[in-house]
This record gives structure tokens, sequence and C-alpha cells, in this order.
């Protein structure tokens, strides 16, 4: 039996429940590593693999979501422990079941969001995925990820092990989209573009709320989907995490999911053999049907954005402006290694209307290897846009790929010798579409005949090397018609053919005018016939008007701009010869208090104003309180609207940090007295701690003392320190079901002690309900809404002062 056979049968695939959770119930003790625990005890990991088998599951999963060398005790072996679990998986399918090798996070942040480089992340998940195939699985199951980069770092390092295993990318979502901003619909089309073989969602929520998640990923993906609800939500009952939907409904439930053209269904957390054996049951009585394939068009992504380049779509503007040809400027700033002028490009082009930034750092005396993927990232901190990263050099692509979070465009890739056999496999694997150039040699293609042979030359190559067509965009090639009168009739009928053969097109559109006058008329002119034709893009200068007068209004005679909504955004008070547009842009623009650089999260621009600031005579106090403070609460407020995401959040915070830090000089003469001080722990048993630090980092930009004890901290040294600090606030957090009890326990002996402080939590798994229960006197469900939290809390405590 095979997994991708079994794809192709016209029937359900039933995957098994929650492991870690019946495992609990086997005597798994609170806050203790499932990996671990079972490493000791394997016949009661042997028997819930069985049970799930029995109950009818075609493909079990393995004990190893967290056998990761970032989550495992120190002198562990990943590689040991995921073969181990993995013999352990294939003993008890015997035969009757496939087995899912599982890699869940790695409990850290990629860069720019974290301290740890993808490449890290890569070799830490090889190792894990070694031991896996080393141990016999038939497929790679990356399960519960909610960050795009960690989950491309997945497939890369599984196809770096083995290009043949089948690999499945799973990702959790509350409120509609992921931990770090990206959306169903981005996460569907960059995982189509890195060729997986099944595209998942699981844990968070029950059936019934998963329902909009599915879908979207079924809108945008043609792959088989996996769906992994929960048992509903946690509930405490006796001291134990409980999920209270029980095996029939579930079922039930799940059956919407069947009939809309979910391949694979099983269950997370809570999920039991019973819950399985009951979905079976439902499953025999229905038939699958497969679902209307999604858009065949070819998709760039960032980490919360996505763009689309087809037949059907809207021709797509993309900025040429960071290029350092011609402009002096730029040239010396990138020899300098700064980015300023780069990055002020890339805002007026977003702003302008670019939806795609090339981004080109080609100058003598630039090293691109190191200078390419650095613009790279700064922009994806700043900005998140959509990038086409623009280099001739290998190494400089490469690198570039791995600090991008999604599907990065790659400018260009030529007929020339030698070019497709290293760029191509390269693009393939990162799920990176490229511009495909149709030159060769040294003589340049004229006629249009000559190119499409260059074309399907090329392409008959790509299919060779195993690249698909979704990741290709054909350059029509614009030639300049000054010295070559037929080059834009060439080029017109090169965008017509690949359009009937539904290959995107692309053109540097300024080419086409160059050596002659009015060059923005020639531009404008041809860009309208060229949209006619079926032209999905263009690089091109947005800042045009004449350009933006003519995309526009195509757009609508295309009929690619419904109702006109756009168009009338941008010219509902155009006159005739009037060299602007009145759109009122949401962009990004330059700071200019340091309330608004907190805002943007620009902290080049934040030390530059408060310097003049204090030149002026401003007080360092009143600045932190009237702009740093204001600046992020308002960033808060974005957050809780769900204008701002996790990375701009952590831009901002990072930002108001390095304000403070330079203020520190000027608030130390004032300064009489300290923040409130609050102690915060993970607590016992828990080694996640990525959200308790950004509760810890938006506090401290609050003016709170925060007593950070790290992660896996016993409830005996929480009191401990809190009672030593005098502490008025103790927050904890909790990821896992497994130590959400933990909290109750370090809450009763904060009763206990009495303690006259407060004691606020949070965590994935958390939920108010659960903090009634427990006793606690607060739940926050975020950073900010933490910071919101601890302000109303030590109010509390104050009125209690005042009242006593």
């Amino acid at each position: 039996m095979n997994f991708l056979t079994l794809l192709k049968e016209n029937e359900f695939i039933l995957f098994d429940g929650g492991l870690g959770t019946l495992l609990q119930t086997k005597g798994l003790p609170a806050g203790e590593m499932p990996e671990i625990f079972a490493l000791k005890e394997e016949d009661t990991l042997l028997n819930c693999h069985r049970a799930y088998v029995q109950a009818g599951a075609r493909v079990i999963t393995t004990n190893t979501f967290g056998a990761n060398r970032f989550k495992l005790p120190a002198g562990i072996s990943a590689y040991e422990v995921n073969k181990k679990m993995a013999l352990v998986a294939k003993r008890a399918a015997e035969n009757r079941a496939l087995v899912a090798g599982s890699v869940g996070p790695s409990g850290k942040m990629v860069r720019p969001l974290g301290d740890i480089d993808f490449l890290d992340l890569v070799d830490s998940f090889s190792e894990q995925i070694q031991g896996l195939i080393d141990g016999g699985v038939d497929l790679i199951l990356a399960e519960t990820h909610f960050d795009l980069a960690e989950a491309r770092a997945v497939v890369l390092a599984a196809r770096k092990i083995n290009r043949q295993i089948p690999i499945g990318v799973s990702m959790t979502f509350e409120g509609g989209v992921s931990l770090t901003g990206t959306s169903p619909e981005v996460f569907a089309l960059t995982m189509f573009n890195m060729g997986i073989d099944l595209l998942g969602v699981n844990c968070s929520l029950g059936p019934v709320e998963l329902l909009p998640l599915v879908e979207k990923l079924l809108q945008y993906s043609s792959l088989p989907l996996l769906v992994q609800p929960n048992a509903g939500l946690p509930v405490l009952e006796e001291g134990k995490t409980v999920f209270k939907l029980e095996p029939e409904p579930f079922a039930k439930n799940m059956l919407t999911f069947a009939r809309k053209g979910v391949k694979c269904l099983g269950g997370c957390c809570g999920t039991t053999p019973e819950h399985i054996q009951a979905l079976a049951q439902k499953l025999t009585q229905e038939q699958f049907v497969s679902p209307s394939p999604a858009s065949p068009s070819l998709a760039l992504t960032s980490r919360s954005k996505y763009v689309l380049l087809g037949k059907e779509e809207k021709t797509v503007l993309i900025g040429e402006r960071i290029n350092p040809t011609g402009k002096k400027d730029l040239t010396q700033e990138l020899q300098e290694g700064k980015l300023s002028k780069a990055l002020n490009l890339a805002q007026e082009q977003l702003q302008a209307g670019a939806r795609v930034l090339d981004v080109n750092v080609g100058a003598p005396l630039v090293e691109e290897e190191k200078v390419l993927p650095r613009l790279g990232l700064e922009l994806v901190k700043r900005f998140d846009p959509v990038l086409c990263f623009d280099s001739s050099k290998v190494s400089a692509i490469e690198r570039s790929l791995q600090i991008y979070p999604g599907s990065a465009l790659i400018n260009s890739i030529s007929g020339e010798e030698g070019k497709l056999e290293v760029l191509g496999p390269l693009c393939r694997d990162y799920g990176a579409p490229f511009i495909l150039l149709p030159l060769k040699g040294k003589k340049l293609p004229v006629s249009a005949k000559e190119r499409i042979a260059i074309i399907e030359e090329m392409l008959k190559k790509c299919a060779e090397l195993s690249i698909p067509r979704r990741l290709i965009l054909v350059d029509a090639l614009a030639l300049t018609v000054s010295s070559k009168p037929e080059a834009a009739k060439a080029c017109l009928e090169v965008i017509d053919y690949c359009t009937k053969l539904g290959l995107p097109t692309t053109l540097g559109l300024s080419n086409i005018s160059f050596g002659l006058p009015a060059r923005e008329l020639i531009n404008s002119t041809f860009l309208a016939m060229a949209m006619a034709k079926g032209l999905s893009s263009c690089i091109v200068n947005p800042n045009s008007w004449k350009i933006k007068e003519v995309f526009y209004a195509g757009q609508v005679l295309l009929n690619k701009d419904p109702q006109a909504e756009e168009f009338i955004a941008h010219f509902s008070h155009w006159q005739a010869g009037e060299q602007k547009i009145t759109l009122q842009t949401k962009s990004k623009s330059l700071a200019s208090t340091p309330k608004e650089a907190v805002v943007l999260g620009d902290k080049e621009r934040l030390i530059e104003l408060l310097e003049k600031e204090i030149k002026e005579g401003k007080k360092a106090f009143d600045l932190l309180n009237e702009e740093l403070i204001p600046g992020i609460t308002a960033v808060g407020d974005k957050y809780e609207r769900r204008e701002y995401y996790l990375p701009q959040l952590l831009l901002s915070a990072e930002a108001m940090q390095e304000g403070v830090k330079f203020l520190e000089p000027w608030l130390k003469k004032d300064k009489s007295e300290k923040g409130p001080k609050i102690v915060m722990a993970t607590v016992e048993g828990d080694i996640h701690d990525i959200g308790k630090n950004i509760v810890c980092l938006m506090l401290r930009n609050h003016g709170f003392e925060v007593i950070d004890l790290g992660k896996d901290v016993p409830a005996k040294k929480i009191v401990e320190v809190a009672k030593k600090e005098q502490a008025p606030l103790i927050g904890l957090s909790a990821l896992m079901t497994t130590t959400m009890v933990k909290m109750e326990e370090t809450i009763k002996l904060v009763q206990k002690e009495k303690l006259k402080c407060k004691v606020m939590i949070g965590g994935a798994v958390v939920t108010q309900a659960f903090a009634d229960r427990i006793g606690a006197d607060g739940y926050s469900e975020n950073a900010v809404a933490a910071v919101k939290l601890a302000k109303k809390l030590l109010a509390s405590l104050e009125e209690k002062k005042c009242a006593d």
C-alpha cells in the first residue's frame, strides 16, 4: 500500500485522532513530553496506535510531534527518538495502515520574528525526518504549524532527505489567520507552489468552527485536503483537561467536510478511537466526490499577502525602482551597506499601487550575496510585500529565497546554456515562480517565431527537470521599436500565444520606447495593447501618472474591475491634463513624529526624531509618555482590529524598545521609582515560551518591570519569587492541554501563602471559562489584551488599598 496511490483512489482516507490526549488517559503525567513518556512506556504507545488502527484509521501518526533538537532534553538524540517512535508505529500498523511521520513546530521563531536562521530550522527538521524515514514512515506530516516560513522549512528538509517521500503540511488558524498572520489562501497557494502532496488544517477549533477555513482551502488549492478538528474546545474537570464533543456528533459534523470534497479526515486533541470509529462508520455510507479544481493562476505570496497572475486575473504592476542602474545615490548607499534609499523606494512604489516589488542590488562593489537577502529581510520586516528577487548570481538568489517566508518571484532564467539546469531546480524546491526569458545565444530573437521556439524548448527542459508550469511566468521580451520597428508587434504575438497556452506573461515595459521622445506616451499605448492581448503583469515605474491612467481604465474595459470600483477610487476627481490621482492610500508614509515611527515600526526614523526632540529641549519622560507609549498603544489597537498581525506587532515593539533604550540616560537622571513588577513564567512541564516572550516585550514597553522566569517553571519557584519581589502581578502561560493544570496549582499556592497579588493567565489552549474555573484573576487571549488586563488588575489593587 502506497500513500500516493491511496490519494488517487476514489475513496476517503481516514487518519487517527489525538494521540497526545489519548496518552494522557493512559498515564502520561501532566507536563511530561509524550515522546519521553513513550520511551519508558513503549507498550502503552503501541496499544494506543493499535486502538486507532482497529477503529478504522488507514493512516496513524507517529508520537514525534515535539521530537526536535530544540524541544527534547539535552543529551537525547532527536534522530534516535524519531526512528524509535516510527518503528513502534509501524509495528502497530501491521500492514493494515500507513504511518505518517509527525513533525511539529520547533518552538523557535525564524528571523525576523525571532533569532533563529532559516537553515538552522531546516537542519533540525532534517535530523528529525531522517529518523522517521529510517524508521519506515510512509509519509511526512507537518502538523499544527502556525508560521509559513517554518512550514516551508519542513518541506525543504524532507526534500533534502528523500525527494520521493510524500509530504503533507497542516496549519492551525485562529480568528481566520495563523499566529503570524497567514490566511488559509496564502497557506494553500504557497504549499501548492512547493509541490506538497497533502494540504491540511488541524487543532485549535472544533468541526463547526473549522468549516469557513476549509472552504477557503478548497477554493484556492487543488491539493487533497486533510481536516483534523479537536473534539470541541478544552474544559477543566476535576483537575483534568477534557474535550466534550462526543463521538457521534463529532462524526456527524465531519460529514459536512466529506460532502464538500475533503479527501482525508481525522481528529486532533480529544478525539479518541471511539471518535474515529464513529467517523469510519459514517463514511461507509458516503461517496467521495472530488471538489472543483481551483484556479490555475500563477501565485506569488508573502507571509500575509498573495498576488495571482493569469488570464482571468487583473494585470499586476511590478515596481522596477529598486535598481541601482542610473541611480548614483542608491548605488552609493548600497556600496556603503545602507538600505534607507531602497526602503523609501519600496514604500513609494507600494503607495503608488505596485503589488510586487522587483529588488535588484547589482552594482560595482556591492556584494549581492549579502546585500540582496539583507534588503529582502528588511523589506519583509517593514512591509511584508510580495517580492521579486532580481540577480544574475545564483548564491544571491538562493540566500534570498531562504530569508523570504512565501513564494517570491525570480527574475529571471534565460535559455543560456546551463542557466535553467541550475536555477530551475532551486525555484522548484523553494516553490518560487520565475520569469522565463526567451533569450539564447548572442542573437536577439526579434520575431515572434524565434521567441516562441525558445519558449517551447525551455518548457520541454522544465518538464524534464520536473519543474511545473504553475511556476513559469514568460517574459514576452519588449525590445525597443526605435531600432527594431517590428518588435512591439512580435511582443504582442508572443503574449497572445502564451495566453492561449495558459501561460501568464510579463515584460519590461519601458524598454519598448528607448531612444524615443514622449516615452510615457509610447509606453502607456503599448500597455493598453498588451493588456488587450492578455498581458498578466508588467515591470514598470508605478509612479507614472500616464501608466496609471491606462492601467486602471484598461482593467475596467477588460471587465477585470467589477463595478469599476478601483477606477472610481483612483479617479473620482480626475480632470483632463491633471497629472495626479486622488486615492486615499492606507500604505505607510514616512513618520513625522516619534509616535508615528513606533506605529510604523521604523526604529531608525524613531531615533532620528527622538534625537531632534531632545536637542530642542523636550524632556525624556514627556517623550516616553506622550509619544512612545501612545504609539505602542495605537499599535495594540491595530492588532486587536486585525489591521496588524504578529510581525507588525513585534516590529513596533522592537522599535519602542530601541526608543526607550535611547532615552535611558535622560530617564535615569530623573527617574525616582521603577514601574510595577510582574513575575512571568511558562508553567512546569511546558517548554513553549514564544507567546510568553511576546507578552513580556509588550509589558516592558508599557513601563512594567518584568521578572521573566522562563519556561518549565514549578509553582513553588513562581510563588517564591513573587513573594521575594513583592510583585503585585503574576502572569502564567501554557500551550499544552497537559500543562494547563499547573496553572491551578500555582493559584492555589498563591492563596495558601496569602500573597496580595493578582494572577493572570493565557496561552493557546487557555480560555476564559478555564480561568474562571481555576480562580485566576484574569485571562487574555493575546499580548495586547495582556497589557490591558495587567493595567486593569493593578488598578483594582490600588482601589482595594484605598478602600482599606
